[in-house]
């Protein structure tokens, strides 16, 4: 007897499902800027430089040294290359978040991309 395979929806279908919790999450989620009612067009506008941003789930690695931050990136990539093995794959899922990862950190890019090689 065999088992039954476990089918995935096609990843469009998931790539849309994200798009929506991401949507919902952003109505969720608390917006940290302050907003004032502007006379001339009877709207509710933001008010300049009132904007900060909310901590994130990269808050614990600003407080690491530079050093350790790039240690963490190498075992990242490393980490990443073992369950998707082609080459540029890795780096399609990482840069994008690691780079400006990486400028948040005050880390140069340069040191990010070598972290991948």
């Amino acid at each position: 007897m065999t088992e039954p395979r476990i089918r995935l929806p096609h990843p469009l279908i998931l790539l849309l499902g994200c798009l929506v919790a991401a949507a919902l999450l952003s109505h969720v989620l608390p917006a940290r800027y302050e907003r004032k009612d502007d006379p001339a067009t009877g709207r509710s506008v933001v008010v300049p430089g009132t904007y900060h941003n909310v901590p994130g789930l990269f808050t614990p690695l600003a407080h690491l040294p530079v050093a350790a931050s790039a240690v963490g990136m190498l075992v990242a990539h490393t980490l990443i290359h073992v369950p998707v093995p082609s080459v540029s794959g890795p780096a399609v899922l990482t840069i994008p978040i690691l780079v400006p990862l990486s400028d948040l950190l005050g880390l140069s890019r340069q040191v990010t991309v070598l972290a991948y090689q």
